[in-house]
């Protein structure tokens, strides 16, 4: 090779390498205090955590309520007229998917949630 191809080869490599991150599993488990909601938008369902400004996307979700943990999905079912402007205040038990990182949305998994009751539209 000439030189300037093993230039090219050097500055290709230097582009890509801070590029790749390592994939991981679950970062860890927790239980938190939030607000369950319904968003226009990926991913639908976000979790206001109270007291901070963190907000969790639920990952493997989409807009499947039958994919959300049972004791959950059984709540936002009660509403007559669907469960768009409801919210869910109460402790919920995610596994980050993602590393929490300043001012983006962190993504976990819902496991489950105690201690839940439905707001409506005008509660908070």
């Amino acid at each position: 090779m000439t030189f300037s191809k093993w230039a090219m080869v050097a500055a290709l490599a230097l582009l890509t390498l801070g590029t790749a991150r390592p994939a991981k599993a679950v970062v860890g488990c927790e239980t938190v205090r939030g607000r369950l909601e319904i968003w226009n938008g990926a991913p639908t369902y976000r979790i206001w955590v109270v007291g901070t400004k963190r907000v969790l996307g639920l990952k493997g979700v989409g807009e499947d309520m039958n994919k959300l943990p049972t004791e959950v999905a059984r709540l936002w079912r009660r509403p007559a007229d669907g469960p768009f402007g409801y919210r869910i205040l109460g402790d919920f038990r995610v596994c980050a998917i993602t590393e929490q990182r300043p001012g983006e949305m962190q993504f976990v998994h819902l496991e489950g949630g105690q201690r839940m009751r439905l707001l409506g539209p005008d509660e908070d």
